[in-house]
């Protein structure tokens, strides 16, 4: 289940598609060689399926002039539509939001920078519909990023960082989602973590909890693509920063790091603004 984690004082503009619409904006606003994601948005069709519901879908954005036949026998798109739409496959830099929870929850957003002048966010609804945000400006498009992410602190940790293996803590995480903190606690207790550390952790995962994530994209460029990342846990005493580290033997480790919400912004700022 996917839920919208945009807050809705945050656009300045919002639209809902189908993915049928939203294959034909993506045909309209883009280079022909672009390859387009069908097989993501309608995989349930075939081709000559896909074109018959298209066809319908075309006619449907004509109804609400988000399309417009030409007088070449071709069709223009509404500047709004193309500037959400376009915008959004063709972006600078890109920040995709992740939240899942310890009922397997998930919400997930897409955030689109294109230029200096249109910031987009892209999500896909339970019902099968697509939201496009358009945001005024980079402040409130920085300010819809953290409102997704959701961080903060019920309560201040005390404890040292430390850092154990990400196997366990992936053994935690599972126990936690079935409920049974005794084996939490157990596995922790298994790790090079403080004793005070281990503990805290587990009251984390006894309960509500969420691991939360920021991937940033930057398209072109000498290097391609460049992507950095950062990831939060929080729960009812607080929240973590997890940052995965290897040592010496090429062993997956993750450091966890108390962290205040203030502090967690401030991490997610430098991102986006380095980004």
């Amino acid at each position: 289940m996917t839920e919208n984690l945009i807050m809705e004082d945050a656009t300045v503009l919002t639209i809902r598609l189908t993915p049928e619409e939203l294959v034909v904006l993506y045909e309209h606003a883009t280079d022909p060689s672009i390859e387009l994601p069908y097989s993501d948005l309608l995989p349930e069709y075939s081709e000559a399926e896909r074109e018959l519901v298209t066809e319908v879908a075309r006619r449907g954005l004509i109804a609400r002039e988000l399309l417009e036949p030409d007088d070449e026998g071709g069709y223009t798109l509404h500047p709004m539509a193309l500037g959400i739409v376009g915008g959004s496959l063709l972006a600078d830099s890109s920040a995709v939001v992740l939240s899942q929870t310890n009922t397997e929850e998930i919400g997930s957003i897409e955030f689109h920078r294109y230029g200096d002048e249109l910031y987009v966010a892209h999500t896909k609804l339970p019902d099968g519909l697509h939201e496009f945000d358009l945001f005024v400006d980079e402040a409130t498009f920085q300010q819809a990023i953290l409102g997704a992410l959701r961080l903060v602190d019920p309560a201040e940790l005390t404890c040292p960082p430390g850092e154990l293996l990400a196997e366990l803590l992936d053994r935690a995480f599972d126990q936690a989602r079935e409920g049974d903190a005794k084996a939490v606690l157990e596995i922790l207790n298994e790790s090079a973590l403080s004793e005070e550390t281990a503990q805290q952790l587990a009251s984390t995962l006894d309960g509500a909890f969420a691991v939360r994530t920021i991937t940033m994209l930057n398209a072109g460029g000498d290097t391609g693509e460049e992507k950095r990342e950062l990831a939060f846990l929080q729960g009812g005493n607080g929240l973590w920063h997890l940052q995965a580290i290897a040592d010496g033997e090429d062993q997956a480790l993750v450091s966890l790091q108390p962290i205040s919400a203030s502090e967690s912004h401030e991490k997610v700022q430098a991102l986006i603004k380095v980004s």
